[in-house]
């Protein structure tokens, strides 16, 4: 069929039915596949009692359908361990438009035990498409799941990711057409440059022919004092004094915290130019992938995602490691990196972006 089109009312002689599928299909070109929002919607936690996980109640969106838990958390039961070899688990919300099912619903996909186990592959045909929430890893012999056991997958948008529209302009005809144009002024310039700093040269350096510079005549070699404009020595000074008026600590969430004794705790101040500095240190025991340390209030968000590095100290070894944190236009700042230990402190590293939000 070389055209389609939908969806019209039905006549008394010329009736239109459309297949749920069809509606998919309609808002398949709308928003992409994952869960709606971020925080706690869907995320798969567990009371660390039993074999079991739960989903928080939120929303997801797959291939055009739209699945909820409401309400109240969903309970799911893991098959108990191998006695002596571990597994990996994976939560999921799976679509199945097979006639005999035609349902969303969330499972626990098991692993295989293995000595080096990994998780199990999604399923993805015309049929049956899959999101994973969550790893769970099976520890050989152990009959509870604990937190550090599960792994949120949510963030991460080859198995689930955030829902999205899928609309946007395409600007690379935009952008070449700008690049064309900068190109070529950016040569202009450079030749007007160097041809001015020639004529320079063979004026003698540094020294011009003025009428006048602050009551100074004839040949003078022009310094920053003579045009009122600050020195070297004087923007160090400007620099050396340290953070402006006006800087903040955010309310931390998620039992993160700044320890007694730390020489600095997480700082963020906007400058006079709208760029927003953040730095600093604070230490948890909540580190599972896409967990909220803290949120930057209006004014002080980034316009898109950016991730800012930072020095992990892990306090069970004290051994350091280069992870990330995610600043998001909601104002969340979260973890992610995936597998990081129980108990642990960040020491952000001087990070600025403009604060459009």
């Amino acid at each position: 069929m070389a055209e389609t089109y939908r969806f019209f009312d039905s006549t008394d002689t010329d009736e239109r039915l459309y297949s749920a599928d069809e509606f998919a299909e309609y808002f398949r070109q709308v928003l992409s596949d994952g869960v709606f929002n971020g925080g706690t919607n869907l995320k798969v936690e567990s009371t660390g009692k039993n074999m079991e996980t739960y989903i928080q109640p939120g929303y997801a969106w797959l291939q055009g359908y739209l699945y909820a838990v409401k309400d109240t958390k969903l309970n799911l039961q893991h098959p108990y361990p191998h006695a002596t070899l571990d597994r990996i688990d994976r939560v999921v919300v799976r679509l199945d438009k097979r006639l005999e099912h035609r349902y969303l619903k969330a499972f626990v996909k098991e692993g295989t035990p293995s000595t080096s186990p990994s998780p199990p592959a999604l399923t993805r045909n015309d049929n049956v498409f899959e999101i994973s929430l969550a790893q769970v890893k099976i520890v050989k012999g152990k009959s509870y799941i604990e937190a550090y056991q599960i792994t949120d997958e949510r963030l991460n948008k080859t198995v689930c990711g955030i829902v999205n529209s899928l609309i946007q302009a395409d600007t690379t005809t935009i952008f070449n057409q700008f690049k064309h144009w900068f190109d070529s002024r950016t040569a202009d310039f450079e030749k007007e440059w160097k041809d001015w700093l020639e004529e320079m040269k063979d004026k003698g350096g540094g020294k011009f022919g003025v009428t006048s510079v602050n009551g100074k005549t004839g040949d003078v070699i022009l310094m920053a004092k003579h045009v009122g404009a600050p020195s070297i020595n004087d923007l160090r000074a400007y620099a050396l004094k340290g953070e402006p008026a006006g800087q903040y600590t955010p309310t931390f969430l998620n039992g993160w915290y700044v320890q007694a004794g730390e020489v600095k705790g997480v700082c963020y101040y906007k400058d006079q130019f709208g760029y927003v500095h953040l730095y600093g240190t604070c230490s948890g025991t909540k580190t599972e992938f896409g967990t909220p340390l803290f949120n930057l209030p209006a004014g002080f968000r980034p316009s898109g995602v950016i991730r800012v590095g930072c020095l992990m100290i892990n306090f069970a070894d004290y051994s350091r490691s280069i992870q990330f944190l995610g600043v998001y236009p909601s104002g969340e700042v979260l973890v992610e990196s995936y597998g990081l230990p129980g108990f642990v402190s960040f020491t952000i590293f001087p990070s600025t972006f403009y604060g459009q939000r």
